[in-house]
C-alpha cells in the first residue's frame, strides 16, 4: 500500500472516542456536568484528580469494553498519541 493509499485509509477511519462523544452528546449532553456534581468523599489532602475525571474515565473504560486497570491504562494512552 502506497503512501496516498494510507492517507485515504486514515481519512476514513474515524476516532472511537470522537465517535462516542458525538452519540453521547446527542442522547444525555448533560452526562459529564452529572459527573462534576457527584460528592467527593475522599480526604480533599488526598485528592489528585477531581471526581469528574475518574468518572469520566471510567465511562471511556466502560464503554470501550476493557476489562482491566492495566488495559485500560494502555488503550488509553494510544488514544491520546
Amino acid at each position: 500500500m502506497n503512501r496516498e493509499q494510507e492517507r485515504a485509509k486514515r481519512r476514513l477511519e474515524k476516532n472511537p472516542v470522537v465517535e462516542c462523544n458525538k452519540i453521547q452528546n446527542k442522547y444525555y449532553p448533560e452526562l459529564f456536568a452529572k459527573f462534576a456534581k457527584v460528592d467527593d468523599p475522599r480526604n480533599q489532602s488526598y485528592i489528585e484528580y477531581p471526581v469528574r475525571v475518574m468518572l469520566e474515565t471510567m465511562y471511556y473504560k466502560c464503554i470501550g469494553g476493557i476489562s482491566s486497570m492495566q488495559e485500560m491504562t494502555r488503550n488509553l494512552m494510544m488514544m491520546q498519541l
